[in-house]
C-alpha cells in the first residue's frame, strides 16, 4: 500500500455543509467567502484568480473552533471598509473548511481509489487555493475528498490533477453540499507550470477543468 493510500485511509472525514453556490455571493447585506484566518480576528482571501488580497478584520472570532493559518467559510456584512481593499465587518456565521494540501501519487494509485462520481456547483481558483463547492454523495462515515497530481505530469507545462472522492463499501444515502479548499502552492509556483488541468468524475464521465496562470504569485 502506499503512502498516500495510507495517508488518505487514515484522515478524517470530509466536513459537509450547505451554503452559496458561487465563490463569493452577495445576499444582500450579507457576503459570503472562503478565507484563512490569519489571528488577531485578520480573515484573508482572493475572491478569484490573482485578484487582490482582501483583509477583513472580524468584530468577533472563535478561535478554539478556527485556528490561525484554518481555513474557514464566512457569512459576513462590512461595517465600514478602512481602505482600498481592507473591511472592517460583522461574523454572521462562521465554519471550519475542509481543507488539504496537493498530493501526488501514480495514476494507477488514484484508480485503486475508486473514485465516485459528484456534482460540480463552482470550482475556482483563489490565489494559490483550489476550492470546491460541489453536491456528494452522503455515506455515514468514512467520506474522503483529495486533489492528487499525476506525478508523472508534475514537470509538464501543464501538470494533470485529479479530485478524489471515495468512500469504500458503504452504500450512499442521499446527497450532501461539500465544500473543500485545496492549498496546490508548491505546484503553482513551479518555473514549469503554465497552467493547470483537474479531471473530476461527475455523473459517470469525467469533466476537465484548465487553469492558466496569469501574474506570478508573491
Amino acid at each position: 500500500m502506499t503512502r498516500l493510500l495510507k495517508y488518505i485511509l487514515i484522515t478524517a472525514a470530509v466536513v459537509l455543509s450547505a451554503c452559496s453556490d458561487e465563490p463569493e455571493r452577495d445576499y444582500g447585506d450579507f457576503l459570503e467567502a472562503f478565507v484563512t484566518y490569519k489571528g488577531n480576528k485578520t480573515l484573508t482571501y482572493q475572491p478569484q484568480n490573482d485578484s487582490p488580497t482582501i483583509t477583513l478584520i472580524a468584530d468577533r472570532w472563535n478561535e478554539e473552533a478556527i485556528k490561525q493559518g484554518e481555513r474557514a467559510v464566512i457569512r459576513y456584512t462590512v461595517i465600514e471598509q478602512t481602505d482600498s481593499h481592507s473591511y472592517n465587518v460583522k461574523i454572521n456565521a462562521a465554519d471550519k473548511l475542509y481543507s488539504d494540501v496537493l498530493r501526488q501519487a501514480s495514476v494507477e494509485t488514484i484508480k485503486s481509489l475508486n473514485p465516485q462520481p459528484i456534482k460540480i456547483t463552482s470550482i475556482w481558483r483563489s490565489g494559490e487555493y483550489i476550492n470546491l463547492n460541489s453536491w456528494v454523495p452522503h455515506v455515514a462515515q468514512g467520506a474522503k475528498i483529495s486533489l492528487i497530481a499525476d506525478e508523472k505530469t508534475i514537470d509538464n507545462d501543464v501538470p494533470e490533477l485529479y479530485l478524489v472522492y471515495h468512500f469504500g463499501s458503504q452504500n450512499p444515502d442521499f446527497e450532501r453540499k461539500c465544500y473543500a479548499s485545496f492549498k496546490i502552492a508548491n505546484l503553482w509556483n513551479r518555473q514549469s507550470c503554465k497552467s493547470i488541468k483537474i479531471k473530476i468524475l461527475t455523473d459517470k464521465k469525467i469533466e476537465e477543468y484548465v487553469f492558466e496562470k496569469s501574474i506570478t504569485l508573491r
